[in-house]
């Protein structure tokens, strides 16, 4: 029996865990074939762990074990070697923050670890202080 069909669910997989969810997308051959798996995976997206709405995900990285030379300034997904850390950012914090555009439409991206220390002590800092004025 073949096992194929027409439509199939579309899987992406997590930047942060690496662990694999339903987008809740369909996807559906135009030409009405058996040529789709049950589940499809596209891409990549955050899970539902991973997501806060209104927040940029920070996912820390070593760019030396994913293989980035210093003159690179971007890692894919299939290259990153995540370090387990991982801090949400308000994305009207991020101007004020950073002097890197950051790329509209993309709620997640890959920083190294000692930006995100020094983005905990800062929230840790103001947070001490009343915490009223912390933009992160």
């Amino acid at each position: 029996m073949n096992d194929k069909s027409f439509v199939s669910m579309e899987m992406v997989q997590c930047p942060a865990c690496d662990k694999l969810s339903r987008s809740g997308n369909l996807l559906m051959d135009k030409r009405v074939r058996p040529s789709l798996e049950r589940e499809t995976l596209t891409g990549f997206g955050l899970c539902a762990e991973h997501w806060r709405d209104g927040f940029i995900t920070l996912i820390g990285c070593d760019p030396e074990q994913s293989g980035v030379g210093p003159t690179e300034t971007t890692i894919t997904p299939r290259q990153a070697y995540r370090t387990g850390e991982v801090v949400y950012l308000r994305r009207e914090a991020w101007d004020r923050l950073f002097d890197v555009p950051f790329p509209a439409n993309c709620p997640w991206v890959y920083v190294e670890d000692r930006v995100i220390q020094e983005l905990k002590a800062f929230i840790a800092k103001h947070s001490n202080e009343g915490g009223e004025s912390c933009p992160a």
